[in-house]
């Protein structure tokens, strides 16, 4: 008998692209690998083994709204680390880091929409709810780069391997 796999989504949206039925310009995915690289200090090949990349670029227009991303996107590529010194990108550029690191998101400030896009909620902000503190995913998790920073497997998530426990650690 043949079991489907079955996905925990607690925020069942569709992807940003599939859910208004518009592209991306081709040139946004570059840009947000390009600061993902910048911000994280990990190669293109790292962010891509994680299987994450395509999933953060439209998380990230589901939980700002794909106006605010290509905004930040188009801002701060050439000089990602800028972003982290900007105080209309700043909270932006750390959940950035915080997505790749931990698989997780942080309410971006109460007010931060609002006063930095001229008093008025930009389209597509928080259209969805997902502008909370969270999880992304169990894969966000074990795929977090903070466990390839320290050397060390996600705990509860990978194996170690088969009688790792009696080899010395060098």
């Amino acid at each position: 008998m043949a079991y489907a796999r079955i996905q925990n989504h607690p925020y069942a949206v569709p992807g940003s692209t599939e859910y208004d039925k518009t592209q991306d310009g081709p040139q946004e995915i570059g840009q947000f690998i390009a600061i993902s690289i910048a911000l994280t200090g990990f190669s293109e090949a790292e962010l891509h083994s994680t299987g994450l990349t395509q999933v953060y670029f439209e998380e990230l227009a589901l939980i700002v709204g794909r106006d605010i991303r290509t905004e930040f996107l188009a801002a701060n590529h050439h000089d990602p680390a800028a972003a982290l010194h900007s105080a209309k990108w700043a909270p932006l550029a750390r959940n950035v880091i915080r997505l790749w690191y931990l698989g997780q998101w942080k309410g971006l400030p109460a007010t931060w929409a609002k006063d930095e896009f001229g008093g008025t909620v930009p389209r597509g902000y928080n259209e969805f709810g997902r502008d909370v503190d969270r999880v992304i995913s169990p894969q966000s998790y074990q795929e977090g780069l903070v466990w390839r920073a320290i050397g060390v497997n996600p705990p509860g998530a990978k194996q170690p391997g088969f009688a790792s426990w009696v080899r010395k650690i060098p």
